[in-house]
């Protein structure tokens, strides 16, 4: 990279507060530039289609409505290969942050970091090296660069299922809603149970909420 270049970002929360308040914190890093800046994966993946030149970094908010972090990661890496992908989210589950990193992420930050642990992290990934915050547990750590790690393989109906059952619908009314049999919806139930080892519609749901597989709010 040339001194008088800027290394350009793009960020993509749902909660406007908060990136604002990132926007803020890399437009005061020295050598860093916000190019653009979006509620949803779906309108980030919008933008980046329509630049000219692509941002050096995206950093992405693994929990969004609208297109989450983990789809809009594996879009980035299909189709802008160059892009550097740092995950931003609250959640610390070994889940989250093997998943990130099985798609492709260069780094994964908690949103309780410090502004400087951000900016390090920017300048980490941008030189193609791996940051994961200081604040995982080296036991988190050890499990990530485990190769044999298998993550559990739901699939996007189950994950439909999922964020239906987060509700306050029955399993009658979910079937109903996703235009499928009451066997259908116990199979899925089934194999989420199996897949993520939990016995209750209760401990699916705090699971799914505790490790940020669906958005909260």
């Amino acid at each position: 990279m040339r001194p008088d270049r800027l290394i350009t970002v793009a960020i993509a929360d749902d909660h406007k507060l908060i990136r604002k308040g990132i926007c803020t914190m890399i437009e005061s890093f020295k050598g860093f530039n916000v190019v653009t800046e979006s509620d949803d994966g779906s309108d980030l993946l919008r933008k980046l289609s329509e630049m000219e030149v692509l941002p050096d970094i995206s950093i992405l908010d693994v929990s969004m409505k609208q297109l989450n972090g983990f789809d809009t990661l594996t879009a980035i890496k299909q189709n802008w290969p160059s892009i550097k992908v740092l995950m931003l989210s609250m959640y610390s589950s070994r889940f989250n942050i093997t998943r990130a990193f099985k798609l492709g992420a260069n780094g994964y930050l908690l949103k309780d970091s410090d502004p400087s642990e951000l900016r390090d992290a920017l300048r980490k990934v941008h030189k193609n090296d791996i940051y994961i915050s200081k604040q995982i547990s080296r036991e988190v750590l050890k499990n990530i660069k485990n190769e044999n790690i298998q993550l559990p393989k739901i699939t996007d109906r189950e994950m439909e299922f999922l964020a239906l059952c987060c509700t306050e619908l029955t399993y009658a009314e979910v079937a109903e809603q996703m235009g499928i049999s009451h066997r259908t919806v116990e199979s899925y139930r089934d194999s989420l149970f199996a897949k993520l080892g939990v016995s209750s519609r209760s401990s699916l749901v705090i699971h799914a909420l505790q490790n940020g597989m669906i958005p909260i709010g």
